[in-house]
């Protein structure tokens, strides 16, 4: 029993202590809290959330990726144009 016991405490600890990281929270403090209130500490680290630096980057890199997205989408375009352009010249140059 005692050994259940403790494999339980280490996984409350682990998991605030990831919750934590991951949300960008004080990992000490949720490992402290992790061990002292087990699974009520665990539903009180996900309620929390994450905080407002880690929800900044998170919209940054979706930003990011979509401009990322529109540029690529724009250098298609404009190459596909240019080979348009090629190509009728080439047709221009058979031509002649």
């Amino acid at each position: 029993m005692i050994i259940f016991y403790i494999i339980w405490i280490a996984l409350m600890i682990w998991w605030c202590h990831s919750i934590a990281k991951k949300n960008g929270r004080n990992t000490a403090w949720a490992s402290i809290m992790g061990f002292l209130f087990g699974i009520l500490a665990v539903i009180i680290y996900l309620a929390l959330g994450e905080t407002e630096a880690v929800k900044e980057k998170r919209i940054l890199k979706i930003m990011a990726k979509k401009d990322i997205e529109n540029i690529m989408e724009s250098a298609m375009k404009l190459a596909s144009e240019k080979m348009k352009e090629d190509t009728k010249q080439v047709k221009k140059i058979k031509k002649n």
